[in-house]
């Protein structure tokens, strides 16, 4: 426990490391990360966490004393920070793993967070969890979680090509607060991701079925900007949680992506898409990675209020691709035996 204010230049959990280590503080002491080139460490390197360390808590408060990179290498040990982080500077997460954010209150830091590799999850009930700057999800980058993400209005949220934004669980929200915050899905090339976790939660009626899906709410006057550019497309990617039994086959869906809370708010590369728009299937992708299951047709709209982006998709049933499958291949051993039989009659 930090009984006094103190200041490191870096931090590091190496190989040997494998206990779970925690850095706890009372609330009025803070612990300063500098991360500058002194003593043999390299300029921005702030946390480092070796791929066979083990978890890292940090409970204390966390003063940002330069921009700095927070890496965690290890797949199966998190970092969390659940103390508040602070300083006019910039977080930058690394590395395969996982870091968490969950102080209750959010954080104060200013400087903006970009995400070049992993996860940053956010679990905060209030404020911001990554500050007041800019948030940039790159390639290889995913932002998660049941909290809320409030820049400051002159700021946004950008996810770029390969990053991907994804709600919490099936049953919870990611919150986007500020006030005229744009979150933009792409900017201006394919393959910014929209993940969404589903879970089935019940059939109305024979071919139909009701889910949750993992949901993204914009506040206020809040932008969502569909934004991968003319001719380009961003991608949706659907994971099915496996609750209630998983998705249905031979089912049709109809799930909320995202809400915004003043009609037309929910753009296409900057043009609002009023109230029961279709998007053209050319400007999007939907990938089902983690799914489990195929689609037979999909439709990604805004509702009728203007204040949603849904989609309904539906599922095959199993036989079916069964049958497609033994139809292919018969057509290959009669083939086959067609065309042996040709060449024993040409003998």
């Amino acid at each position: 426990m930090l009984g006094e204010d103190f200041t490191i230049n870096s931090l590091a959990m190496l190989a040997n490391a494998t206990s779970a280590v925690t850095i706890s503080g009372s609330g009025l002491h803070t612990l300063t990360i500098n991360a500058t080139n002194a003593n043999g460490n390299t300029a921005g390197n702030g946390i480092n966490m070796d791929s066979a360390a083990g978890a890292l808590t940090i409970s204390a408060n966390v003063a940002l004393g330069g921009n700095q990179t927070w890496t965690n290498n290890s797949t199966t040990n998190s970092l969390t920070v659940s103390g508040q982080v602070s300083g006019g500077f910039s977080l930058t997460k690394a590395g395969v793993g996982t870091v968490v954010l969950s102080n209750a209150t959010g954080n104060s830091y200013t400087g903006g967070t970009t995400i070049n590799n992993g996860l940053l999850q956010v679990s905060n009930s209030s404020g911001s969890a990554t500050g007041t700057g800019n948030v940039v999800v790159n390639s290889g980058g995913s932002l998660r979680g049941a909290g809320f993400i409030a820049p400051s209005t002159t700021n946004s949220i950008t996810v770029n090509a390969g990053g991907t934004i994804i709600g919490g669980s099936s049953t919870s929200t990611l919150t986007i607060g500020g006030t005229g915050v744009t979150l933009n899905l792409g900017n201006g090339a394919s393959g910014a991701i929209l993940g969404t976790e589903l879970a089935h939660t019940g059939i109305t009626s024979p071919g139909f079925g009701t889910a949750n899906a993992s949901l993204i709410s914009l506040l206020n006057n809040d932008v969502l900007n569909l934004n991968a550019g003319l001719g380009n497309t961003f991608t949706i990617n659907l994971v099915d949680s496996g609750l209630n039994g998983g998705i249905q086959d031979l089912t049709s869906y109809t799930v909320t992506l995202a809400t915004v809370a003043t009609a037309g708010n929910i753009k296409l590369n900057g043009v609002t898409q009023t109230a029961n728009t279709v998007i053209a299937t050319s400007n999007y992708n939907i990938t089902t990675t983690g799914f489990g299951n195929s689609l037979t047709s999909a439709s990604l709209f805004v509702d009728g209020t203007g204040t949603m982006l849904q989609m309904t998709f539906a599922t095959p049933e199993p036989h079916h691709i069964m049958l497609i499958c033994v139809a292919v291949l018969l057509m290959g051993v009669y083939g086959r035996r067609w065309f042996l039989r040709r060449k024993l009659a040409a003998i």
